[in-house]
C-alpha cells in the first residue's frame, strides 16, 4: 500500500508600526507537534531559519502497545524553533493524515506585543507533490510604538547659540513592557540608550532629536537641566525656559500613543547695555 506525503510551512510575521522597534527584534519560540496516523511511522525532514536547528530528519517509529490495556499510541514528534520576523520552518515528506499543531510561547507582556494570531494553527497533512502546495501556517504578532522628538531653540539678545543644554528622558511602563533598550534616533544622535528607565542627551540651538520605537503605553517625561537654577550655575546667565510655550523645564507627556509627540524647548536670554 502506498501512502501519500505532504508538507507544512510555518512563517513568523510581525506587524504594526513598531515592527522595527528594539522590542520587536527578538526571536519567538514556536513549538511544532506532529502526530502520525495510527500504525504509521512518522517520517519526514525539515529546514528552518533557526540557527540552532537549520535542518533535520524525523524518524519516529510506531510505539509498542500499552502492556496494561493493549492500546496503540501514535508516533509523535515535538520541537521548539526560534524564529524572528520573516523567518520560516518547512516540513516535507510527512505522511498523509499526520496531525499537527503550532503554538508560540507568550512573550507579549515583556516586549509589548498584542496576543498572537494564527492561520492554520492546527490541522491534518494532505498529500501533495510539491512543498509549495502544502499547508501554510502563520503566527503573527502586532507591536505598536511611538516616536518622541525634542527640539531646542535659543532666543534673545544674549543668546548663546553654541551653548550645550543637557536633557534627561524618563520612561516608565506600568504594564511591565521593557523600556531599557538602545533606540534608533535621528537628528543630534543616531541612537539613544535607555538604562534604568533613563537616558541623557545634549542639544544646542537649532538641533532636534527624534527617538524612535518607544513602546505605546509608556509614560514619559523630558527634563532640561534648568538654566535658571542657581545649583546648576546658570542663574547669572538669565535664561528663561519654556516647553511648548509654557514656563518650566520639565515636560510630562503622559502616556505615549502611536502618534508620538513633539516637544519644543525654548531658552530666552536678554541682556542690556551699560
Amino acid at each position: 500500500n502506498h501512502r501519500g506525503v505532504g508538507s507544512l510551512k510555518i512563517t513568523k510575521e510581525v506587524e504594526g508600526n513598531g515592527e522595527d522597534a528594539p522590542n520587536a527584534l527578538t526571536g519567538f519560540d514556536i513549538t511544532v507537534t506532529l502526530t502520525a496516523p495510527k500504525d504509521v511511522n512518522l517520517v519526514g525532514s525539515y529546514t528552518s531559519d533557526d540557527e540552532e536547528a537549520p535542518s533535520g530528519n524525523i524518524n519516529e517509529a510506531v510505539p509498542q502497545p500499552n502492556e496494561e490495556n493493549g492500546e496503540q499510541a501514535r508516533a509523535n514528534w515535538k520541537h521548539t524553533f526560534t524564529l524572528k520576523a520573516g523567518e520560516t520552518v518547512t516540513f516535507t515528506g510527512l505522511p498523509e493524515g499526520t496531525d499537527y499543531t503550532v503554538e508560540e510561547e507568550d512573550i507579549s507582556i515583556v516586549n509589548g506585543f498584542e496576543e498572537p494570531t494564527y492561520t492554520n494553527a492546527s490541522g491534518t497533512i494532505a498529500a501533495c507533490e510539491e512543498a509549495e502546495a502544502g499547508i501554510i501556517a502563520t503566527v503573527t504578532n502586532t507591536i505598536l510604538a511611538g516616536d518622541i522628538t525634542i527640539s531646542k531653540e535659543v532666543l534673545g539678545s544674549g543668546a548663546q547659540l553654541t551653548k550645550p543644554f543637557d536633557f534627561k528622558l524618563t520612561l516608565i511602563n506600568d504594564d511591565g513592557v521593557k523600556v531599557d533598550n538602545t533606540y534608533e534616533a535621528t537628528g543630534a544622535q543616531s541612537e539613544v540608550t535607555v538604562s534604568g528607565g533613563e537616558a541623557t542627551f545634549t542639544l544646542i540651538d537649532g538641533q532636534s532629536l527624534t527617538i524612535k520605537g518607544i513602546p505605546v503605553g509608556t509614560r514619559y517625561t523630558v527634563t532640561e537641566d534648568d538654566p535658571d537654577s542657581e545649583l546648576q550655575g546658570y542663574l547669572e546667565t538669565g535664561y528663561v525656559t519654556e516647553v511648548n510655550g509654557e514656563n518650566g523645564a520639565t515636560y510630562d507627556g503622559g502616556t505615549l500613543t502611536e502618534a508620538g509627540d513633539t516637544i519644543a524647548f525654548t531658552n530666552t536670554r536678554d541682556v542690556g547695555e551699560l
